[in-house]
């Protein structure tokens, strides 16, 4: 029953679950990361049927960690291939974290064939996002302080005026500075994976593809995730769908005072979860993904 049906659709691996009538499709996170069969978890084997893929230069889609032709809106539009490809009209489109983000910028681009939105921990890009990542979140925990200190431990003083993109240009130089990176961005990650910063741990060793992941994470961090407003959507536009954002109160990666100010500029329907982290698996996240998809009747 929960097998999975891969499919290619271009260069893209898709992979689809459920037997139902009602379709959706899953942006997942990162950006680099691939996609996560646990995310069918929302959904009703019965209901559904629902599309997952590995974004350009993630998992089984293209070659791995490659930035050619890899943006936002190319993104965007292979989202829309899949779904002519497979015949759906319209669909529920979910995403979370970074796929929050994208499904945001999908809804806003084909907002025709959007049957309702949910959006989850979502990242919303702002003009402080690097301040978040790297400073002010460092200070609510002392874990937290040594993890984005071991980010920017390496750097220059120069470097360190520009962390990221410092980074992403050490990868370029020679296979142990790309391994080198993906062992700082990992650990400042994991360290707030949440609720709570959780401890610093440098690993000794990574592989191949956290080292594509990495430098995917890294490229569309430099370029503002390639969102020329520096938000996903307008939530104007969002508010005549049928939607409804939901986030962690304790989010640590992706805040969520930037969601709250998105929301209130929308009067977007919102639920905020107590004790709740950026897991998109944890069971409370669950639940209530589980309730917006009753909620909008779909």
């Amino acid at each position: 029953m929960n097998r999975l049906e891969q499919r290619t659709i271009g260069d893209l691996n898709v992979q689809l679950w459920g037997q139902g009538d009602i379709p959706a499709v899953v942006f997942h996170g990162g950006p680099g990361s691939g996609l996560n069969p646990q995310h069918t978890a929302y959904f009703d084997y019965h209901r559904h049927r629902v599309v997952l893929f590995d974004q350009r230069g993630t998992g089984m889609s293209g070659t791995s960690g490659s930035l050619a032709a890899n943006t936002t809106q190319h993104t965007l539009r292979d989202a829309e291939a899949i779904r002519v490809a497979l015949g759906f009209s319209d669909w529920i489109v979910l995403g979370g974290s970074w796929g929050g983000a994208l499904a945001l910028a999908y809804a806003e681009a084909h907002p025709d064939q959007v049957r309702s939105l949910i959006v989850r921990s979502s990242l919303i890009c702002c003009n402080g996002v690097e301040q978040w990542m790297l400073h002010d979140r460092a200070t609510r925990f002392a874990t937290g302080k040594i993890a984005c200190d071991l980010f920017l431990e390496p750097l220059d003083p120069q470097e360190r005026q520009r962390p990221v993109a410092a980074w992403f240009a050490r990868m370029a130089e020679n296979d142990a500075q790309a391994r080198e990176a993906a062992r700082r961005v990992i650990a400042l990650e994991s360290a707030f994976h949440g609720p709570k910063a959780g401890p610093v741990k440098l690993v000794s060793t990574v592989s191949s593809t956290d080292v594509a992941r990495s430098r995917l994470y890294l490229w569309y961090w430099l370029n503002s995730f390639f969102f020329p407003e520096n938000e996903p959507a307008n939530p104007q536009s969002i508010s005549r769908l049928p939607h409804r954002l939901i986030h962690g109160q304790e989010d640590l990666i992706c805040p969520i005072e930037h969601t709250l100010a998105f929301v209130k500029r929308g009067n977007l329907d919102f639920e905020a979860l107590p004790e709740t982290g950026h897991d998109g698996l944890a069971a409370p996240m669950i639940a209530s993904v589980r309730r917006a998809l009753k909620d909008l009747e779909c």
